[in-house]
């Protein structure tokens, strides 16, 4: 069914691929952070670009535009253009995450932790399939088909996204309250 996704690395390199690569999404978590400030609006778009990703009709989108302004487009195109780097980064950090923790547990737990970790990729996808479409309407073809393809590859990542942090956490919780009886190495 669903092997290890890291079966290439030993648990050391794994871990030193999980990381760096939460290290990379935390740097950018706070560049985005900052950068999404100018998108805020406390009617239109209060979660900033996340808002815009959600607008769901043609119109809320028009007015997210509108309201942003030159200005404010520029920053959601260039926010738009680094969550390419930042989906690689978030997506292999939970993979690896899950990945990493779910090693030496049985195999049924372990499957299932696999298809968390396959399944942030599928994310990586939604996400650059959602970006995608909102330069479509960035660039002005504010269409109810690309906003759909927006919020829809928005729900289904966060859905996948959130699934793979709780498995994460869970995954670790227990790790350290019940390592893997062939584990010899500290939690």
């Amino acid at each position: 069914m669903f092997r290890d996704p890291f079966d290439f690395l030993d648990d050391e390199r794994l871990t030193s691929w999980l990381t760096s690569a939460a290290s990379l999404c935390g740097v950018l978590m706070v560049t985005i952070y900052f950068l999404d400030q100018p998108l805020r609006d406390t009617l239109l778009a209060p979660n900033g670009i996340v808002s815009f990703e959600f607008a769901g009709t043609p119109l809320a989108a028009q007015e997210m535009l509108n309201l942003w302004g030159p200005r404010g487009q520029l920053f959601c195109g260039f926010l738009l253009g680094l969550d390419y780097l930042f989906l690689v980064a978030y997506s292999t950090a939970i993979a690896a995450g899950v990945t990493r923790f779910a090693r030496g547990r049985e195999e049924r737990v372990a499957r299932w932790a696999f298809a968390l970790a396959y399944a942030q990729w599928v994310a990586a996808l939604l996400d650059a399939t959602e970006n995608l479409a909102l330069f479509q309407v960035l660039r002005g073809l504010i269409e109810t088909k690309w906003v759909l393809i927006a919020y829809w590859c928005a729900a289904g990542k966060f859905l996948l996204v959130g699934l793979g942090l709780l498995g994460a956490l869970g995954l670790g919780v227990w790790r350290v309250l019940a390592p893997p009886a062939s584990s010899t190495e500290d939690p």
